[in-house]
């Protein structure tokens, strides 16, 4: 079954709807999610199983039982369920995807991504959030990323703007504009 961004996007609302209803804090709901979405991606068989069609319903659900009963918040473990006997189990991680990000538009976040050469240490982290922050007049969730093939500076994306400083990047262009400099002979 191909996934559908539309029930993704409806189960995720409804979700953030129900927890916020339940009066339960965003952002520990928005941990809970990461950390069920963790904990099932650590277990592929688990996965496997909630989402095959060859399992009973009733067995999936006395695993999940089993598995995260006392784990998830009442919320979670209800919703869970739900997503099971509603035959959605395989949009989970989408829904969960979605959650976040709702989440954090909510609290006035913008999510991005920064990926460097090297690790950045917390100072420097802190330091390029805050000036991002300052530059483009926006509250960031960052989350760092290394790519070592990048040689060296910083590519960073949030929404649908790339900010790329990278030398890969710079040896790119300065290349292609060689590429089309003609040579007097």
């Amino acid at each position: 079954m191909s996934r559908d961004p539309l029930v993704s996007s409806n189960y995720a609302k409804a979700l953030l709807h129900v927890v916020q209803k339940s009066g339960a804090g965003l952002t520990d709901a928005q941990e809970e999610a990461r950390q069920l979405r963790k904990l099932i991606a650590a277990e592929p068989r688990l996965r496997i199983f909630l989402e095959g069609p060859q399992f009973r319903e009733e067995d999936k659900e006395r695993v999940v039982a089993n598995v995260f009963r006392g784990q998830l918040s009442e919320v979670f473990f209800q919703f869970l369920l739900l997503v099971l006997r509603r035959d959605r189990i395989e949009h989970l991680f989408d829904i969960l995807d979605v959650f976040d990000y709702l989440v954090e538009l909510e609290e006035g976040l913008t999510p991005g991504t920064v990926t460097t050469a090297v690790d950045l240490s917390e100072e420097e982290r802190e330091r390029m959030q805050k000036s991002l922050e300052s530059s483009r007049g926006l509250k960031f969730d960052l989350r760092f990323k290394v790519d070592p093939d990048l040689i060296g500076g910083v590519k960073v994306q949030y929404k649908d703007i790339l900010i790329d400083t990278t030398i890969q990047t710079h040896l790119g262009d300065l290349r292609q504009r060689l590429l089309k400099t003609r040579l007097a002979i």
